[in-house]
């Protein structure tokens, strides 16, 4: 299991909703989007979503590793 995943699986979708609508930076909304999106389709159990997203949150999470912490 990537660690996208495992982040997104910290906190249902809902919560990540949340947490993206309280970003003030346009970057840490995007970022928490993507995580807010995976949450979803794991959620769903779609598989091709679950890629796509979980793709973009690791891009994101590697290159600003200071976004998981918040």
């Amino acid at each position: 299991m990537s660690d996208a995943i495992k982040y997104a699986s910290s906190r249902p979708s809902r919560q990540w909703k949340k947490i993206r609508d309280a970003q003030t930076d346009d970057q840490k909304w995007y970022f928490f989007n993507s995580v807010f999106r995976l949450a979803q389709a794991i959620e769903k159990n779609n598989k091709s979503e679950i890629e796509t997203w979980e793709y973009l949150v690791e891009q994101t999470m590697k290159k600003h590793p200071e976004y998981t912490k918040f």
